[in-house]
């Protein structure tokens, strides 16, 4: 869990739900809003700001950031099948997608977003966006299977 007021991200146990110590602090005064595992078994994090931070998958320590200076704000990040990093930009209304080996953004998506914080992909290849101002159709066709 991003807890948006002290850049730190938290760890409960999963069988309890007591609170154990962080798992990882960031940079002072970030707003954590999502993360993911990446398929390199680092965690990524949207700090709501132009980056994602990256944290070591087992020991919390911070590996550094990922510029995304298109995004207005790094929200939600999730990695697709393809392996790419999807990061939902919520005030930018726009979807952005990179590639973490070489940090460049590979696509982005605007149309008919609306506030989107949300991304998950169907077993048929469709990208779905919560977006928070509209109900819109699922995005098609980017990413190979």
């Amino acid at each position: 869990m991003g807890d948006a007021s002290n850049s730190t991200v938290l760890r409960f146990d999963g069988k309890t739900g007591e609170s154990m110590e962080a798992f990882a602090t960031g940079h002072s005064g970030e707003g954590y809003w999502g993360l993911d595992w990446g398929p390199d078994g680092n965690l990524y994090v949207g700090s709501f700001q132009d980056h994602i931070d990256r944290f070591d998958g087992v020991t919390g320590a911070s590996l550094g950031t990922l510029s995304t200076p298109e995004a207005f704000s790094a929200g939600s990040v999730t990695f697709g099948p393809d392996g790419m990093l999807y990061v939902s930009d919520y005030f930018g209304s726009q979807l952005l997608v990179y590639d973490i080996v070489t940090g460049e953004l590979v696509k982005s998506f605007h149309q008919e977003l609306s506030g989107p914080n949300n991304v998950v992909f169907t077993k048929d290849g469709d990208i779905l966006v919560a977006s928070y101002f509209n109900n819109q159709r699922p995005l098609h066709g980017y990413y190979a299977a």
